[in-house]
């Protein structure tokens, strides 16, 4: 995975980046990170959207995630 950006929002750090698609382009993933320690939580989406380049899948992920979090709860 292509690692391109981190961003902390309040008690989450986001983390966005790409991976090879089979087809040439990019695919868009995401973890969001809370807590530390032991206590640390760290979901993972990836998308099936393809970008042409990686930065673009990128800033996808992190667009989604930033979107995510203004959902009234986190889904389970």
């Amino acid at each position: 995975m292509n690692q391109f950006s981190s961003q902390a929002v309040g008690r989450y750090v986001l983390s966005s980046g790409s991976k090879n698609s089979p087809d040439g382009g990019f695919n868009p993933s995401l973890s969001i990170k809370s807590g530390e320690g032991p206590r640390t939580h760290d979901r993972v989406f990836r998308f099936d959207d393809v970008f042409e380049t990686s930065k673009d899948a990128s800033e996808f992920a992190l667009l989604q995630g930033l979107l995510f979090l203004r959902l009234p709860k986190i889904p389970g």
